[in-house]
């Protein structure tokens, strides 16, 4: 990888083939799971574990995870859905581990560990080990279902599939009776390094990808069902993906939070007929079943006939003849439905030899919805590491790794004909950061908000914060405002970003003005934030991106309340955010309800968005200096990022048309000279370029701006305002985009970017 930077995420599915070919085509590395056929399966420790698993579940809340890259083979164990062979240390000791997406601790019990539930297992011997290294640190994990172990770090190499790395791993000297009776010898998680047990560790997946030991960045899940697959067993695939284990063509659903692998389900329906249900869910292979809203639970079973709700098992129950039924209950995401057979709905008998059976589906999911098991048995899932560079700091490589967005002074609030709300906007650090004032409450209290398309939570600091973070900053006291309502569900609001920042707290709701625009808003109040926040000179986030990417389900937008409450005259927000160089300092605005067709030249150019969420779109190809490179891709436009970031092969492309232009590897990004920003061109098409066409029309990156801050001072090297990283899937087109483009976000029925070159 040449740049490191925040991660967008997204979750590929397609549905299983129900048979088997011949000879796979990837170039993968696999381990081979093993199914333990005489595991008891049991109903109320499952749910337990469902519940326990999400401890925030109910506030629809995540935390960050990650995955690896190799392929594994698994064995599904009813509690412990699937375990594989993995290899330690030098001469290799081996041990089957437990791989689950929702933890990212590596961890099996150690030779010292004399517990009942350590010496059932393979146990890890250190002095047997030429590479083991000494670490230091405690080290100690909590799981939802109340087990947990705990011991010391250390250091090993450690193979999967044939993929080996240095990995800090947990060696547990002690461990809860609960694992005396599992298969597995310990955890693989695939989870984010930032729910590490200890701070700092990196997962398998970042060592891998660092030492360029996996072919692609992502992790290939193939785990069926003994119907489907004969009782042979799945696989983890790290590194490629194995397109003879389904049919048609992957679906590409965005993670809509770095936590867990937390998509949209825009719908659920039984044998076709919708049942009007959208959530956030969660896919999950360390959950058997499904777990949905109690509502969606009543719904799917009043299809199936003979099901009902045990009083006594506290759970939906089905006849187990339904095994041999017809018919599926899918789940739509990304506009494609998923099905789970009807048959797969017959998990379990309620006792031995009974013809009734526990539904594969259960309620009691309050927030996220869990896709575990029984849904992944039947599609195929690869997770994909994407670009997101929401935030801003003052040097390339922090820019590179975070663009951690900074904030100045306050301005005025402007307020232009009814309907329309004006949002001046200061760009104080050259063209890498943009702030503007709103209100809130009543008499309204100013915010300097970061208007950011990558997010949709509006938040600021609560009065009752004293951290450092947020006693730099500007609170809200809610006790000063007499429109401020608690929020009764007693919701948390918990949001990360792809820096690492973070911030946590209650929902509220209040009247929020913005520019003369005003409506009662849920948002965030946090009582605590990281310490990203406190060098920042911005009080909030105020997130111009969809509903479904809102941290607490079921919170709408600024734009859907003001398109509701009509207070609104066109259902869009106008973006004019030109560099110093084309404004002279003088700075910009965001404009709601209304479009200035004095900033620019030409008609808009309205862009359909290919995927709801971000503000997605198909960039048809790239131009340097009217030269088409044939490349085309998808884009996200982000006012919260800074940089255009492209693939590899792209960049490549554009840097071979600019004369000294070169990738340097001591930097680890583009750079050019910076004599190219002394260039005479005023942004017109007939300067020198770089171009991005969008529905058939081309938009322009004068040279000018191609050189974006000198490498250190006084150098005549700068970075390249465009930079790339390797296996990214979606190109981020940030203001070194639209400090060029006037762009409008259209919340019509039928969403869209239009766009047109500046003046």
């Amino acid at each position: 990888m040449k740049v490191t930077t925040a991660s967008l995420l997204t979750l590929a599915v397609a549905v299983l083939s129900v048979c088997e070919a011949s000879s796979p085509k990837f170039d993968g590395k696999i381990v081979s799971l093993v199914r333990n056929p005489s595991h008891k399966r049991d109903f109320h420790a499952h749910i337990k574990k469902l519940k326990n698993r999400y401890p925030h579940i109910k506030h629809g809340g995540s935390k960050p995870t990650a995955a690896v890259a190799t392929a594994v083979a698994v064995a599904g164990v009813g509690a412990v859905p699937y375990y594989g062979p993995v290899q330690i240390g030098n001469p290799p000791q081996s041990f089957n581990l437990n791989f689950d997406t929702g933890s990212a601790d590596i961890w099996l019990p150690s030779s010292s560990c004399k517990a009942q539930s350590c010496v059932t297992h393979s146990r890890y011997n250190a002095a047997a080990s030429s590479t083991y290294r000494k670490d230091g640190r405690l080290w100690e994990i909590t799981y939802g279902d109340g087990s947990g172990a705990n011991g010391i770090l250390a250091s090993e190499m450690v193979n999967v599939g044939g993929i080996q790395v240095r990995q800090t791993i947990g060696l547990a000297t002690n461990e809860s009776a609960e694992f005396a009776t599992s298969p597995e010898d310990g955890l693989f998680g695939l989870g984010f390094g930032s729910i590490q047990s200890v701070p700092g560790v990196k997962t398998f997946m970042d060592n891998a990808i660092a030492a360029k030991a996996v072919t692609l960045p992502v992790v290939s899940a193939y785990l069926p069902s003994v119907r489907r697959n004969g009782g042979k067993d799945g696989h983890y695939l790290f590194g490629a993906i194995d397109d003879t284990k389904f049919t048609g063509n992957l679906t590409y659903v965005p993670v809509t939070q770095q936590g867990y692998w937390q998509i949209t389900i825009e719908g659920v329906s039984f044998n076709g007929q919708s049942l009007n249900h959208t959530a956030e869910g969660i896919v999950d292979t360390g959950s058997t079943l499904i777990m949905v809203s109690d509502t969606v639970a009543t719904s799917i079973h009043k299809h199936v006939k003979g099901s009902t709700f045990s009083q006594d098992y506290q759970g939906w129950l089905v006849p187990c003849a339904v095994a041999n039924a017809t018919g599926s209950v899918s789940f739509t995401m990304a506009g494609k439905p998923f099905e789970v057979p009807v048959a797969d709905l017959a998990w379990q008998t309620i006792t031995e030899g009974s013809e009734t059976c526990f539904s594969g589906v259960q309620g009691g999911a309050d927030g996220l919805w869990i896709l575990g098991d029984v849904f992944i048995k039947n599609n195929y899932f690869f997770e994909v590491p994407l670009i997101r560079n929401p935030t801003y700091r003052n040097d390339f490589q922090a820019q590179m790794q975070k663009m951690k967005n900074r904030y100045g002074s306050p301005q005025d609030i402007v307020s232009a004909k009814k309907g329309v709300g004006r949002v001046p906007v200061t760009n104080p650090a050259f063209d890498t950061e943009y702030y503007g004032p709103i209100k809130i409450g009543t008499p309204g209290q100013t915010f300097n908000m970061n208007f950011d398309t990558g997010s949709s939570d509006i938040w600021v600091a609560s009065s009752t914060c004293t951290s450092a973070p947020c006693k730099s900053h500007r609170r809200f006291n809610p006790s000063k405002s007499k429109t401020f309502l608690k929020d009764t569900s007693k919701r948390v609001f918990q949001i990360a970003y792809g820096d690492g920042s973070f911030a946590t707290g209650t929902i509220a709701s209040d009247m929020i003005n913005v520019g003369g625009i005003q409506v009662r808003q849920t948002m965030g109040l946090a009582t605590n934030e990281s310490a990203d926040f406190e060098v920042s000179k911005m009080d909030g986030m105020f997130g111009l991106a969809f509903s479904n990417f809102e941290s607490v389900q079921g919170v709408k937008t600024f734009m859907e309340n003001a398109m509701e409450d009509k207070v609104i005259a066109l259902p869009v927000v106008s973006a004019y955010l030109p560099s110093v160089r084309r404004s002279k300092g003088k700075g910009g605005h965001y404009l709601f309800g209304a479009i200035d067709s004095t900033k620019y030249r030409g008609a808009l150019t309205y862009v359909p968005l290919t995927m709801k969420g971000y503000w997605q779109v198909t960039v048809q190809d790239v131009l340097v200096n009217g030269q088409s490179l044939s490349s085309s891709y998808q884009g996200i436009i982000d006012t919260g990022s800074t940089l255009v970031m492209l693939d590899d092969k792209t960049a490549v492309a554009v840097h071979s048309k600019i004369k000294g232009a070169r990738f340097d590897k001591k930097e680890m990004g583009w750079v050019v000279p910076c004599s190219l920003g002394n260039s005479n061109n005023n942004g017109n098409s007939s300067g020198s370029s770089v171009g991005f066409k969008l529905a058939g029309q081309v938009f322009e990156v004068p040279m000018v701006d191609m050189a974006w801050e000198p490498v250190k001072e006084g150098s005549k090297t700068c970075f390249s305002g465009v930079q790339s990283m390797e296996g990214i899937n979606v190109w981020i087109l940030g203001d070194m985009f639209i400090k060029n483009n006037y762009c409008v976000f259209d919340h019509s029925p039928k969403p869209s970017v239009g766009i047109a070159p500046l003046k």
